[in-house]
């Protein structure tokens, strides 16, 4: 994997958006190397401007930072606003980003490059996993601006093991007996517990796109498709929407519980 120092790349991506038609409004760019937990690398690309701008303003500019850095570099860019910048505002560009991988130039035949398919689904993943980190932090924290730097402190301390493992009880139509309690509507006091469909499906995908990653990341025999990638984007994109239109005075309690869940990295004490 080539790997280029970070004074070379900011060096490069800073003329780059300089040169760009919203140069004047750049007062810096930052490029913030990093490994999730599993290892994998990946590269954040800070831009920080004179006043906040909306992600559909810098779109075009972010494109062409992430196909020049992809020239001398392995570790794939996400571009982030830092003057807007909440996990919120990554997961939307985590989405855009695995799109545009699987996106052709104008002129461009033949199959699309394998490793830009692996780099989409990986991609992809993570955008599911920082979803519900944002929505697991405004679930126990609140969603007001001024709890920002809280929330984003508490983020920290999950765990894609913990997320999972959380999301596994869930998976089926009746939660798993081990939380039920925890996971009961309020008001009952026995019985199965019904798994609400928008806490299934979101169990469901992460699971299936977490297996997926590995395998795209360490797997060269397992052979991706363009079409297969455009899928999962879809299916992900169709998830989340289904978590947001969920009834919030119905599922509130839910979420929040099951967001304790996720705290607690599957560690539930039982008494008695």
């Amino acid at each position: 994997m080539k790997q280029a120092e970070i004074p070379e790349l900011t060096r490069s991506i800073t003329g780059l958006s300089k040169a760009s038609s919203l140069g004047p409004s750049i007062r810096q760019v930052e490029v913030e190397p990093g490994a999730y937990e599993d290892g994998a690398p990946y590269l954040r690309v800070w831009l920080h401007f004179d006043h906040n701008l909306e992600w559909d303003m810098v779109e075009l500019l972010v494109t062409s930072i992430e196909d020049s850095a992809e020239k001398i570099d392995d570790r794939y860019p996400s571009g982030r606003l830092a003057d807007a910048a909440s996990v919120a505002g990554f997961v939307g560009d985590l989405l855009a980003a695995a799109e545009r991988l699987l996106g052709r130039r104008t002129g461009q035949r033949g199959r699309l490059s394998g490793a830009r398919i692996r780099r989409s689904l990986s991609t992809t993943y993570y955008d599911v996993f920082h979803f519900m980190l944002d929505e697991v932090s405004r679930y126990l924290i609140g969603t007001h601006n001024d709890l920002r730097r809280r929330r984003r402190t508490l983020s920290r301390v999950f765990t894609q093991a913990g997320i999972r493992m959380a999301l596994d009880k869930v998976r089926w139509p009746r939660v798993d007996p081990g939380v039920a309690d925890l996971l009961r509507p309020r008001g009952a006091a026995t019985g199965a517990v019904v798994t609400p469909d928008f806490a299934m499906a979101m169990a469901r995908v992460l699971s299936d796109m977490q297996a997926l990653r590995h395998k795209a990341d360490y797997n060269l025999n397992r052979e991706f498709t363009a079409t297969e990638a455009e899928a999962l984007i879809a299916r992900v994109r169709e998830v989340i929407a289904t978590w947001h239109a969920a009834d919030p005075a119905a599922n509130r309690y839910f979420k929040h519980a099951l967001s304790m869940r996720m705290l607690l990295r599957g560690q539930l004490r039982r008494d008695g």
